[in-house]
C-alpha cells in the first residue's frame, strides 16, 4: 500500500540531459551572444559542432532562441513530449499491474473464503456478501482485461524508451567534430517513428476497428468499384418495389419471343438429327457394297 501511494503522488519525472541543460543555461546566460558551450565535471570547456547545435533546435532538447511572450501554447518540441509520456505510461503500467495482481490475490481469498463458509454452512449474508464482492472483481478485472492493461502501455513504455535512447545515440554520435551523419535525415525518421509509435497506441486503442491494409485494401476498393449497387436516385428516383415490377413486366413481354427462340432450336435441332441419320444410313449403305464388291473379288475363277 506505501508503494501505490508513493506512485500516486509522485509527479513525472522530466528528463533533461546535463549537457543540454548547461547549454540551456549558457544561451540564456549570453542572450545568444556567443555559442553556447558544454561543460563537463573535470573535463574542459568544448564547443558544440553546428549539426549538433541544430540537431538539438530540431528535436527540442534545447531551443537557441526566447520564446516570445503572449505565445497560446508552449512549443517544447518532440523529445520533451516523448520523455513525458514515456513517464506517463510507466506509471500508468506499474500502477495497472499492481491493481491487477492485488484484485487476483484478493480473488483467491474470497473464493477460498466462499468454499469454507459453504463446507461449514456459514452465514447466507457473510456467502452473500463475499459472493457479490468476489463478482465485483472479476467484473474489475474483466474489464481491465477488455481495455487492454497493463500489456498496452507496456508496449507504449518500450516503444517511447526505445525511440528516446534513439534520439540520444544520435546525440552522441552528433558530438564527434568528423560525423558524417545527414542532421535533416535524422530528424525526419525520428519524427517519422514518433508518428508511428502514435499510430500504435490508436491502433491498440480499445474498440478501435481498424480498416485493411496493404494489398487487401486495393483490392477491396477495385472491387467495390466495378459492383457498385445503384441508389434510388441514380434510378429515376424509383423504389425498389417499382424497378422490381418493371423487370417482371420486362420478362413476361419478352416471354413470346423466347418461346419463338425455342422452337427454332428444336426445329434445327431435329433437322441437323434427320441429316445425320441419313448420312449414317448412306455410309453403312457404302460399307455394305465395299463389302460385297471384296467377296466377289474373293472367288476364285475356275
Amino acid at each position: 500500500m506505501a508503494f501505490l501511494i508513493r506512485m500516486l503522488t509522485r509527479k513525472p519525472t522530466t528528463y533533461t540531459h546535463p549537457l543540454a541543460y548547461q547549454e540551456q543555461k549558457d544561451i540564456e546566460h549570453t542572450a545568444g551572444s556567443a555559442a553556447p558551450f558544454s561543460r563537463f565535471k573535470g573535463a574542459s570547456a568544448s564547443q558544440p559542432n553546428a549539426k549538433l547545435i541544430k540537431f538539438r533546435n530540431l528535436v527540442g532538447i534545447q531551443s537557441a532562441w526566447t520564446v516570445t511572450p503572449g505565445r497560446p501554447a508552449p512549443n517544447p518540441g518532440i523529445y520533451k513530449r516523448i520523455v513525458d509520456e514515456e513517464s506517463k505510461a510507466h506509471f500508468g503500467f506499474l500502477l495497472t499491474t499492481y491493481i491487477v495482481n492485488s484484485f487476483f490475490l484478493l480473488q483467491i481469498i474470497l473464493g477460498a473464503a466462499l468454499t469454507a463458509l459453504g463446507a461449514a454452512g456459514g452465514p447466507s449474508v457473510a456467502v452473500t456478501v463475499l459472493g457479490a464482492t468476489n463478482t465485483i472483481v472479476a467484473g474489475i478485472l474483466t474489464y481491465l482485461k477488455g481495455q487492454g492493461l497493463p500489456a498496452r502501455l507496456e508496449q507504449a513504455t518500450h516503444l517511447l524508451r526505445t525511440l528516446r535512447e534513439h534520439i540520444e545515440e544520435r546525440e552522441r554520435e552528433l558530438t564527434e567534430p568528423d560525423s558524417l551523419l545527414d542532421v535533416d535525415e535524422i530528424v525526419q525518421s525520428i519524427v517519422q517513428m514518433y508518428k508511428e509509435v502514435r499510430q500504435t497506441a490508436e491502433d491498440n486503442a480499445p474498440g478501435t476497428v481498424l480498416a485493411p491494409k496493404g494489398a487487401i485494401a486495393s483490392l477491396i476498393k477495385k472491387t467495390e468499384a466495378g459492383n457498385q449497387v445503384p441508389t434510388p436516385e441514380g434510378m429515376g428516383g424509383k423504389s425498389l418495389g417499382d424497378r422490381l415490377k418493371e423487370a417482371q413486366t420486362a420478362i413476361k413481354d419478352a416471354a413470346p419471343a423466347m418461346q419463338h427462340g425455342l422452337e427454332d432450336i428444336r426445329a434445327i435441332k431435329m433437322k441437323a438429327e434427320r441429316e445425320v441419320e441419313a448420312r449414317e444410313d448412306k455410309i453403312q449403305k457404302m460399307a455394305v457394297e465395299v463389302k460385297e464388291d471384296n467377296d466377289h473379288n474373293r472367288k476364285p475363277t475356275w
